[in-house]
């Protein structure tokens, strides 16, 4: 029987349960001491802020686990009685977490038949979760926890203890309280000598992925609906004399491999994390769900319907049969669906790996799931990238089919039809990717730049270049210092160092050139190059790549311009169109270190703002000083 108690204790009010085994009458009364109102069971609508019980198991640690409510060890009440009289505000708070009921409370493990690395991390994760490791021939021993995938003898036939497997473990810890052994069960074969005869294979093909293009597997393949019907012995037998119809067998087998890989993805993952009732309460949130998993449930759907048709078309096999036709149905759903998964796939890879390391439910969820013969000891991230390499290998076996179907069948010009169409979408699915890209630089762009102008981010414009220059003239931060040019779609922005060397973000804005003010791109030889604006000429040299940068920035005027002949745009000039005398464009090794040590203390942590300070007074001085007037505005002093 489980009683609820309201103890009361100075400014403090708290309900606990107390479970009525051996401890119930002293801790009854220890609680009734300080002032307890006892209850029966607990409600989901309840005052109740903690739990007293013996272990993690029951429908009122469910409840105290769903509401948020810190199961406690019977301690934790004996404790409080000792410090009742304590003046300390909150005292008994500050020994909830030394008293804190972990889901493997008590219990004394030994892990079996697992690499010393794996075994060293489940040891750890045990201890965390109130856990004691223990050697095989400990009395106190209550659970051996084997390996999923391994056969062995049982050693340990004649002791009274549990036998379960990994999976029990990893479950305990995802549900945060002791798993029922009798759903964990671990059964073992003896090993025979004909088992030890064969040759067993090494432990890294066992880790090997479940490549659509291997056999069927069995487990991947239960899934409802996709259990394929026995081909009819008509088929059978014009399989047996046409390659075109092996090919067409070969294609439907890799289908129901892939759509197997999608099922494990959205039935044995996505939908348990998006319960949110489930036992321990949500695992993650709705919206991390859907930063992790997409819309991999729409890739699902759409290869559900291609695969069954695929099944219809070879189980009904006729030489006329239109393989093409079934391709280019699905082509314009595969179109819409395939972008925004692949465009995302790397930062859903990141989000699984964070919230593994920082979330330990999450973490023993995966090891649960990856336990599990359907994903063939695969992670998540593995089985995420499987849709990446879908539309090449079907594209792959759709020439494969073209060659050897006649160019007399209607057959052949459809297919020829769905070749172009699924290149299309992978040409698509790449320029999509592209622009995703482009954008995600555009706004680590701005995110490095001081004062940046809140329009340089705009739909209509990318990143083309980045160049890392020193100016040689006078015009925009003044000769011999840094500045870095980075190349959008329409405009030019000009940046340069900010003084802080601790300072984020690195740079600050100095102006914007709109392309369409650039009258002329000068090449003045070696690593220095010239630019003729609205505001006047101005000359800078890089140790970067000069002419890539030169191209990229005429091709971009030429569009801006709606020019055809970008080419023009460059011409070779002499110093003397920039009212620059020839020896100024030749930075002296004094120079070129000072304009180094500004990049490297831009982000250095070892100079300080006032050495940095220090340092440019000692280096602006003749002839390296900077003129009082800039024709295009004071950089002023860096924040």
């Amino acid at each position: 029987m489980l009683f609820w108690i309201w103890y009361q204790h100075s400014r403090m009010c708290k309900l606990l349960q107390i479970s009525s085994s051996l401890l119930q009458k002293r801790l009854i009364g220890l609680a009734h001491g300080m002032g307890a109102v006892v209850k029966k069971r607990i409600k989901y609508q309840t005052k109740v802020t903690h739990l007293v019980a013996q272990t993690p198991t029951g429908s009122n640690y469910d409840r105290a686990l769903i509401a948020g409510i810190p199961a406690l060890q019977p301690g934790w009440v004996e404790e409080c009685w000792h410090h009742r009289r304590s003046v300390e505000d909150n005292f008994a708070e500050r020994l909830v977490t030394q008293w804190s009921l972990e889901p493997l409370s008590f219990l004394r493990l030994h892990f079996y038949g697992f690499e010393d690395e794996e075994q060293k991390h489940m040891t750890e994760v045990a201890k965390q979760n109130g856990a004691v490791v223990v050697s095989a021939d400990d009395p106190s021993l209550t659970h051996v926890v084997f390996n999923d995938f391994e056969t062995v003898d049982n050693p340990f036939a004649s002791r009274d203890v549990h036998f379960v497997r990994s999976e029990w473990f990893w479950a305990s810890v995802q549900i945060r309280q002791t798993a029922d052994e009798s759903l964990y069960p671990y059964t073992w074969r003896p090993e025979t000598p004909t088992s030890i005869a064969t040759p067993t294979p090494s432990k890294s093909r066992k880790r090997l992925l479940y490549l659509e293009s291997e056999r069927p597997n069995k487990q991947r393949a239960s899934y409802e609906g996709a259990e394929s019907s026995p081909l009819s012995p008509k088929a059978k037998e014009a399989a047996k004399s046409s390659h075109r119809h092996q090919r067409a067998l070969e294609m439907l087998q890799t289908e129901r491999n892939y759509v197997a890989i999608l099922h494990t993805i959205v039935k044995l993952f996505r939908e348990p994390l998006e319960n949110a009732n489930q036992t321990g309460g949500a695992i993650l949130t709705s919206a991390e769900v859907k930063e992790i998993f997409g819309n991999v449930h729409v890739l699902y759907g759409i290869h559900q319907a291609l695969c069954e048709d695929l099944e219809s078309l070879c189980n009904t096999w006729k030489e006329e049969a239109s393989i093409g036709a079934i391709i280019l149905k699905h082509a314009e759903e595969l179109q819409k669906a395939y972008p925004p998964f692949i465009n995302y796939l790397e930062s859903a890879r990141a989000a699984i790996a964070s919230h593994d390391r920082s979330k330990p439910r999450f973490h023993a969820f995966l090891k649960v799931c990856q336990s599990k013969p359907a994903c063939g000891r695969q992670s998540l991230a593995d089985l995420m990238v499987t849709p990446v390499q879908r539309l090449p290998r079907v594209l792959l076996l759709l020439e494969d089919i073209l060659k050897r179907t006649p160019p007399s069948m209607e057959d052949h010009a459809t297919i020829q039809e769905a070749i172009a169409a699924l290149k299309k979408v992978v040409e698509h699915i790449n320029e999509d990717k592209r622009r995703t890209e482009d954008r995600l630089a555009m706004f680590d762009v701005v995110r490095s730049i001081h004062n940046c102008p809140a329009d340089l981010l705009s739909s209509h414009r990318h990143l083309t270049a980045k160049l890392e220059c020193v100016e040689v003239s006078n015009l925009i931060v003044g000769r011999g210092h840094p500045v870095t040019l980075f190349l959008f779609s329409d405009c030019l922005e000009l940046c340069k160092p900010r003084k802080k060397p601790l300072s984020s973000p690195s740079l600050k804005h100095v102006t914007r050139l709109s392309l369409l003010h650039v009258e002329q791109v000068l090449d003045l030889g070696d690593a220095q190059f010239g630019i003729i604006c609205e505001h006047g000429p101005f000359a800078l040299t890089t140790e970067g790549d000069k002419k890539a940068f030169l191209k990229e920035l005429c091709a971009n005027i030429a569009t801006s311009l709606c020019r055809p002949d970008p080419e023009s745009l460059l011409r070779v000039a002499s110093v003397e169109e920039l009212s620059l005398e020839a020896h100024s464009l030749t930075l002296s090794r004094r120079m070129k270190r000072y304009a180094s040590r500004v990049v490297q203390r831009a982000t250095s942590l070892h100079n300080t703002p006032g050495r940095l300070r220090r340092a440019l007074s000692q280096l602006l001085t003749s002839p390296f000083r900077q003129h009082e007037g800039s024709p295009m505005g004071k950089s002023g002093e860096g924040q």
